[in-house]
């Protein structure tokens, strides 16, 4: 799915079941934060 989004990229959260922005918090956002600089 990934290939077919332009821009997209993917982010694999090891310790996360359902819920990466709650059960790791600061990797998610920081993932976030890092693709909204560089994207926008």
């Amino acid at each position: 799915m990934r290939e077919g989004i332009p821009g997209s990229e993917l982010v694999v959260f090891e310790r996360s079941g359902h819920f990466p922005f709650v059960e790791e918090p600061v990797a998610f956002f920081g993932a976030v934060r890092d693709w909204l600089e560089r994207t926008c």
